[in-house]
């Protein structure tokens, strides 16, 4: 998922995206969202998927840059919603580099995990 830079302001700008996944139902798959960004530029992300937020990320600071959506928020089948706060001091360009998703690891079987509700739901 590309986003466009913010301008060099402080303040909150929001990004919002829709992504669906297709995984079979006898696969238990670990996903993860990963931010691949320049160090020296400076802000925070607060990270929302499906209306629950799931983290904080730091670009100057790290070191996570990978945060695990855990199933039941993660529609697996089905249609998510990713949204994005970016908060800035105004220092430097805001917007997120590269946002993707990333396959954490994933094995046949499981235990069914059935969808939660958002809070706003």
């Amino acid at each position: 998922m590309g986003f466009p830079l913010a301008r060099r302001r402080q303040g909150v700008d929001w990004y919002r995206t829709t992504f669906r996944l297709g995984i079979d139902h006898d696969i238990d798959a670990s996903i993860g969202i990963t931010f691949t960004d320049d160090a020296t530029r400076a802000y925070r992300v607060q990270l929302y998927v499906n209306g629950w937020n799931i983290g904080q990320y730091i670009n100057d600071v790290g070191p996570q840059r990978t945060f695990v959506v855990t199933n039941g928020i993660l529609r697996t089948r089905g249609r998510n919603t990713l949204a994005l706060a970016v908060l800035s001091d105004g220092t430097t360009p805001a917007g997120p580099g590269d946002v993707t998703l990333t396959l954490l690891g994933r094995a046949a079987g499981g235990v069914k995990v059935a969808p939660v509700e958002s809070p706003g739901a």
